[in-house]
């Protein structure tokens, strides 16, 4: 699903308007900690506070090997680090690799250092988050971004092993890579793994107001997608969810509660069950129109390469 600049700059928006709100009810009496991290060639202030031993968190910058996650307190310490440190990628699979990204499959039971240093790291930009340390029963997809140097850590989102309902668990991007689209490309890459399985999915609940801010215009824009390529202006057949759902990946309560959002449904399909086979819609063509003509439009946001995807997960 290609990321049009009009619902980019909507999120960006939404995003804006987050910060601007946390920032305002973050208090003196309140520190953070750490204040900031160095990652790579960024340095980062924290949003919130992330439970690293008190030794780090009170020092004024954390720093953080981008390779292995590893964290110590000064520069010259991160140096002697690198020197010795023998990754220069995420410790996984590769499942993805395409336009100089890649995406590695890091099992939490494998990997736990790991992944426990990658659950700190992202307690910085997220409110909510709670797992730190119990990373056995998940996996973890790591966005990287390639160069001669090495994979760098991007984003990730993890999801547990063996739930049914779940196709995302936690969901988080380096503020530095921010407004690139990297948030929607792993979106789109969750979904891409829920079709490959042959089933439908949607983010743990319950989903937080970031959470909803980023899913909903994805949504919407699988909606128009589907209708422009699979619908005629003249049809009298039934809009069918399960066939959206089969589509996508998106689950059919999700889809029943985008197209309610939209306008789409009348009054008596509000309270429809997500198990409904096919209900009646009113389809907002100028809309469909708008959005497909959005997408023609180039862009430098990360596109999603499904032929990338490994064989085992086709």
């Amino acid at each position: 699903m290609e990321i049009t600049q009009k619902n980019q700059e909507e999120l960006d928006s939404a995003m804006t308007l987050i910060q601007k709100e946390m920032k305002q009810h973050k208090t003196s009496e309140i520190p953070l900690l750490p204040k900031a991290i160095r990652i790579g060639k960024y340095e980062i202030k924290s949003w919130y506070s992330s439970p690293f031993p008190t030794e780090y968190a009170h020092a004024p910058v954390v720093f953080i090997c981008e390779f292995c996650l590893k964290y110590v307190r000064t520069y010259e310490l991160l140096v002697q680090h690198i020197g010795k440190c023998p990754l220069y990628h995420p410790p996984g699979n590769e499942i993805y690799r395409s336009n100089g990204h890649s995406v590695f499959e890091v099992d939490g039971a494998l990997a736990k250092t790991y992944c426990q240093n990658l659950c700190l790291l992202s307690k910085l930009f997220i409110d909510h988050k709670t797992l730190y340390y119990d990373v056995e029963p998940f996996l973890f997809y790591v966005l990287t971004q390639n160069d001669e140097n090495g994979h760098h850590f991007v984003g990730y989102f993890s999801k547990e092993k063996n739930s049914v309902n779940w196709n995302l668990s936690c969901i988080a991007t380096l503020p530095c890579y921010q407004k690139s689209g990297y948030g929607r490309f792993l979106i789109a890459f969750s979904y891409l793994l829920t079709r490959r399985m042959g089933t439908t999915g949607s983010p743990e609940r319950p989903l937080s107001r970031m959470g909803l801010l980023a899913y909903a215009p994805y949504w919407r824009e699988a909606v128009l997608e589907w209708t422009k390529k699979h619908r005629k202006r003249d049809s009298n057949d039934k809009f069918t969810v399960n066939a959206i759902a089969s589509a996508t990946g998106i689950r059919p309560s999700d889809i029943i509660f985008i197209m309610d959002h939209m306008g789409w449904l009348s009054s008596e399909n509000r309270d429809s069950s997500p198990s409904s086979r096919s209900i009646e819609v009113t389809i907002n063509w100028h809309e469909v129109d708008e959005h497909w003509e959005q997408s023609k439009k180039p862009n430098a946001f990360l596109k999603l390469d499904e032929l990338a995807l490994q064989t085992f997960y086709r």
